[in-house]
């Protein structure tokens, strides 16, 4: 357990980004919460389509505050996605 405690000690200290695929998954979902509700992040962003995270959350009784969510697959930035992670 020593290496998750330094890694998410590391994380709050660097407070960046953290965008989570899945997050359609519960699991993702109870996660970004987590890092929200701990301030090991900056931004939590969880990839998906909208109406499906939003289910998901509400099915496990999370609240999506203060989290983005960003679907892939319509996003005006998902060419530049494209782009960067080809290249």
């Amino acid at each position: 357990m020593k290496f998750a405690q330094t890694m998410k000690e590391r994380a709050t200290k660097l407070q960046k980004r953290v965008v989570l695929p899945e997050g359609c998954d519960a699991r993702v979902v109870v996660a970004a919460r987590q890092i929200v509700d701990e301030k090991i992040a900056s931004k939590v962003t969880l990839l998906g389509t909208p109406s499906e995270v939003t289910k998901r959350a509400q099915e496990a009784g999370i609240a999506l505050d203060a989290i983005e969510i960003i679907d892939p697959a319509t996003s005006p930035l998902r060419e530049a996605y494209a782009q960067e992670y080809y290249t």
